[in-house]
């Protein structure tokens, strides 16, 4: 016996009502035929033509429909066949090239293994995925939005730029005021990248450049069903996405590319007392845009 589903009961009560809608089409123009054999064509009367037409419409909406119902089905069925390894080669040949973005060291690895940080609680290792301006901005933020609880003057001072120089270092200074910092970043990123406990995580499989040594990579909750993921041919809203962007550093001595976090988002901070975020009525940005008045604004 077949599980009760309501998705499969759905549809077969649908199709069944377009069955009957082709099923009335093709009687009404039956009936019609029979009526003009029955009492021949009158120019006055009306009712035969308009019969035919009505079933023509029917049988032609039903058919259609049914038709176009069959090919999604087909695509459906096919794509949810697709796997991860052939979705991910399914690409256009007009797309960048990939490069190294899902080579080990790549960016895509990099991105995923932030995140599975973020889930374990790993603070370490996302501060060391950071480049130098995200932890500074990431630092200045908290330093900034935390004066008071560190007691520090509510104005610009060199007591501000030693507590972020001493903690740039990392966790081996300051154990105190960097297990508070740690915890509250790992709660904003643990808020960022959380969903739904139905849905999995899909990454973006092709680069996408947005500045100097600079790129973006999606992350796209996917219901458990679909593991073939989405695919997208042009500019698509995609509902819950998390972006993070990535640096890219060149080593000196060996010419490999380093990748770093630089940002959640589509745009890298800017240092300051407090950062810029590049967010939409950011309002460090607006207390420094000579274009704004008090009467302008």
């Amino acid at each position: 016996m077949k599980p009760a589903s309501m998705n499969g009961t759905s549809t077969d009560l649908r199709r069944g009502w377009l069955w009957l809608l082709a099923l009335s089409g093709v009687a009404l123009i039956a009936a019609s035929g029979v009526w003009t054999l029955r009492f021949g064509q009158n120019q006055f009367n009306i009712v035969p033509s308009l019969t035919v037409d009505i079933g023509i419409a029917l049988l032609l909406f039903s058919v259609l429909f049914l038709v176009e119902r069959r090919i999604e089905r087909q695509i459906d069925a096919a794509l949810r066949a697709l796997t991860p390894d052939q979705a991910r080669d399914s690409y256009n040949s007009g797309q960048e090239e990939a490069g190294d973005f899902r080579e080990p060291g790549g960016p895509l690895e990099l991105a995923m293994r932030v995140v599975e940080a973020i889930e374990a609680d790993d603070f370490t290792f996302v501060w060391k995925s950071m480049d130098t301006n995200m932890r500074t901005c990431r630092l200045q933020a908290w330093i900034y939005n935390n004066l008071d609880e560190l007691n520090l003057p509510s104005t610009p001072c060199n007591a501000w730029d030693e507590l972020l120089d001493d903690l740039m270092i990392g966790p081996h200074t300051k154990p105190g005021l960097w297990s508070e910092f740690a915890s509250c970043e790992l709660r904003l990123f643990r808020r960022a990248i959380t969903w739904d406990p139905g849905l999995t995580t899909g990454w973006s499989q092709r680069r996408r450049i947005v500045g100097p040594r600079h790129e973006r990579i999606v992350m796209i909750p996917v219901p458990k069903g679909d593991q073939a993921g989405f695919e997208f041919t042009a500019d698509t809203w995609v509902h819950d996405n998390t972006v993070l962007c990535l640096s890219c550093d060149q080593n000196a001595s060996s010419g490999v590319p380093t990748y770093r976090l630089a940002s959640f988002g589509s745009s890298v901070p800017l240092p300051g007392w407090p950062p810029t975020w590049w967010l939409e009525s950011d309002t460090v940005a607006r207390a420094n845009h000579p274009g704004l008045t008090d009467e302008g604004e």
